[in-house]
């Protein structure tokens, strides 16, 4: 039997032509994966540069009165803003080779993590502002009273006082971040620290750390009743004692501090009483003819406390004077005789020619009070006081719960028509943040 012959050229050429078609699939894959992983870095590239000058359109007035930044935009509007800052990346001339082939197709944003009015957002770029990182471990309370004595430097001597002001627009006062917080007004110390930060004493630190920084903030941007009527640009003339207390007029402001003076330096006051041998004894010789035997005990605790309240009345107008009260006094800072408290004479303090270094001045006061405020109550009272000011002269439609400070992204892009030119597309999906 005779075989047919076998062509071996022909064999050859179709094993090579094999060989040939797997090497260029095997280079298309290859390329086609390169090109992908290349398409994922360059999208990113892109869309970081985007959310860059997204965020560049930061509220300029925000940012140079208060330190903060932050977007007053909604999720429609940095959707718009992506797709116009990537729209030139993504989108190629005809003459011009294009090896990512990315289309813009869908931008998804995401601001509800971002929203100024919740406190921790808005504590991270106060400590940011007041440089935390850098200073904290320096700050003391010398230092403290210290710094907040050179911001109130230039603005220390009271002159004429601005006439107070009252909140009375309904539709203003209901969109206050305190408002859409429930935030009750009021004055109750609140703790600070609960029992598991009491036993750790690294957590305690740094909390009462945070709360200064944030109290060197109000200090820094907030105006209290003595400063000077040219500190125009807000709505509340006593903008301390509002974080203090929250009411929605200068005259209950500063009514309730007075009440919280009084009886912070009533309590200084009787301090120094129970240490003065001197007033102790006059104490129990007026006592003793008031009411002798038992009863003189009690009648000297009551002379005690009256004596301190009638001095704190004096503290009182002093501070509110311009003029500084030592925290605890010595017997030559006293004013009032217990005759005269006894008596009601209160008014036998006049004001000396040259004010006094020694002792704490009115913000000074408001200082120790802050610290016993807690605070979340601060930091809400804080976003009210931005909210209206800015309101008030730089943009009616001002929101805190519309101002952003960062955004997340989701950008869905396609690319069309492979490495091997076969019609068809593919879903691309980029995700990421940016944050101030």
């Amino acid at each position: 039997m005779m075989r047919a012959p076998v062509n071996e050229r022909g064999s050859v050429s179709v094993f090579l032509i094999l060989l040939l078609l797997a090497a260029i699939i095997a280079v298309g894959s290859l390329s086609e994966a390169a090109i992908s992983t290349a398409t994922r870095s360059y999208g990113y590239s892109v869309l970081d540069l985007a959310g860059r000058s997204v965020l560049s359109e930061y509220d300029r007035e925000l940012r140079s009165r208060y330190g903060l930044f932050g977007l007053s935009t909604s999720e429609e509007k940095v959707a718009e803003r992506l797709e116009f800052y990537t729209e030139a990346s993504f989108t190629k001339e005809k003459d011009i080779i294009d090896f990512f082939r990315i289309r813009n197709n869908k931008y998804e944003v995401d601001l509800s993590m971002y929203a100024l009015t919740q406190p921790d957002l808005l504590e991270n770029q106060i400590l940011q502002e007041m440089g935390f990182e850098l200073g904290l471990e320096l700050l003391s309370i010398f230092d403290f009273t210290a710094y907040a004595e050179e911001q109130a430097q230039e603005r220390s001597e009271i002159k004429e006082r601005r006439t107070e002001r009252t909140l009375r627009n309904i539709d203003i006062s209901s969109q206050l971040p305190s408002k859409l917080h429930q935030l009750h007004k009021g004055f109750l110390p609140d703790l600070l620290l609960d029992a598991e930060e009491f036993a750790d004493l690294a957590k305690a630190g740094k909390t009462l750390g945070k709360d200064a920084v944030i109290n060197l903030y109000i200090i820094r941007h907030f105006r209290d009743r003595n400063d000077p009527k040219d500190w125009s640009n807000t709505f509340f003339v006593n903008e301390i004692e509002y974080i203090l207390f929250g009411a929605d007029s200068d005259s209950k402001n500063r009514s309730m501090t007075k009440t919280a003076l009084l009886f912070f330096r009533t309590a200084m006051n009787f301090q120094h009483i129970m240490s003065d041998a001197d007033k102790q004894g006059a104490i129990q010789r007026l006592a003793a003819i008031l009411t002798p035997g038992p009863e003189a005990i009690a009648t000297q605790l009551a002379l005690a406390t009256t004596w301190a309240g009638a001095e704190a009345f004096v503290d009182w107008e002093k501070l509110d004077q311009g003029y500084k009260v030592p925290l605890i006094k010595e017997s030559e800072d006293w004013a009032i005789s217990l005759d005269n408290a006894v008596e009601g004479i209160l008014n036998l303090w006049s004001s000396p020619a040259e004010k006094q270094d020694k002792g704490l001045s009115y913000k000074d006061h408001l200082l120790l009070f802050l610290f016993v405020r807690d605070r979340t109550t601060k930091l809400i009272r804080i976003m009210d006081l931005i909210q209206l000011n800015l309101i008030g002269d730089h943009d009616g439609s001002f929101r805190m719960s519309g101002c952003y400070s960062g955004f997340d992204y989701q950008f869905q892009a396609e690319r069309s028509n492979t490495h091997l030119n076969v019609r068809g597309r593919k879903i691309v999906t980029f995700e990421g943040s940016h944050v101030y």
